[in-house]
């Protein structure tokens, strides 16, 4: 299967060309059978970088951060854990919304809150706990 150019660009599927995978020779019917489901398979992990490139707090990713996060208190590898995935969905975040916090102001916060980052720390604040998606 090609990778588009935006995709591979942005890194999906390490930034490679093409994927490609083998099965060993089989009955036309197995073969249909298991190139349907790596294609199933291939747009799956599609779809998931979207949704991840998108900055889309899923509740799968809130439950993971929380996992972390809690066992961050006992547990220090679980901690750094926790922050580097809250590092890399607020990087995230920024990017899909355009967003670069600009230089003069005394707080990171207050600099992407300036720069129209409101939903930002919005769904942030769903990631943390702070805030209750309902």
């Amino acid at each position: 299967m090609s990778v588009p150019k935006r995709l591979r660009e942005a890194g999906f599927e390490g930034g490679k060309w093409e994927v490609i995978r083998y099965l060993d020779p089989s009955p036309r019917h197995r073969a249909e059978a298991w190139a349907l489901s790596e294609y199933i398979a291939y747009k799956t992990r599609e779809e998931a970088f979207h949704v991840r490139q998108a900055g889309e707090i899923t509740p799968e990713l809130r439950e993971e951060y929380l996992k972390l996060a809690r066992l961050g208190q006992t547990d220090e590898n679980a901690g750094l854990a926790a922050g580097a995935l809250f590092d890399e969905t607020l990087q995230t975040l920024l990017r899909a919304k355009g967003i670069r916090p600009t230089d003069g102001h005394e707080d990171y916060w207050t600099a992407i809150e300036a720069a129209g980052g409101r939903d930002v720390i919005a769904d942030l604040n769903k990631l943390t706990g702070k805030t209750l998606d309902h």
